[in-house]
């Protein structure tokens, strides 16, 4: 579908992001505001857009699985 996740090395520092046609996006300041998780690793994404991986969710290390949702 023309997207890849992986590793970047932003100005900011390191960080996980999502490339979808030639932009990059942050998966961190993808989430909603307050969901707890952190320091996030993505592995992989399917056809379907979902992205697994793992991070740590209040402390924890925890595996994720990560949705798209469409922006009214």
């Amino acid at each position: 579908t023309g997207q890849t996740v992986g590793i970047a090395d932003l100005r900011k520092g390191c960080s996980t992001f999502l490339r979808d046609n030639g932009k990059l996006y942050d998966l961190a300041e993808c989430l909603t505001n307050g969901s707890g998780w952190a320091n996030l690793q993505a592995a992989d994404i399917n056809n379907q857009g979902r992205i697994i991986g793992y991070g740590e969710l209040n402390g924890v290390q925890q595996a994720f699985v990560a949705v798209p949702v469409t922006q009214p």
